[in-house]
């Protein structure tokens, strides 16, 4: 029996490569997540967020242990 869930959901029927979906996979695993809904929906809240970071006219950057730094090209 399936529980509810507190907020609305749609089904998505998702055809992917299977590169893809072992990647999900693999996030999966490392990132701990209960299924791949939810990595999806973590890839998403960070897509927007770069999303919106760039509307914005802000840059992302990433930076190492030693302080070196590169910034992420947004496309």
């Amino acid at each position: 029996m399936r529980t509810k869930r507190p907020n609305k959901t749609t089904r998505l029927n998702l055809e992917t490569s299977v590169k893809d979906r072992k990647l999900l996979e693999r996030l999966r695993v490392k990132t701990g997540a209960y299924s791949l809904t939810e990595v999806i929906s973590r890839a998403l809240a960070a897509y927007d967020f770069v999303q919106h970071s760039k509307a914005l006219g802000r840059t992302i950057v990433s930076r190492d242990f030693d302080g070196k730094e590169r910034e992420l090209i947004i496309l």
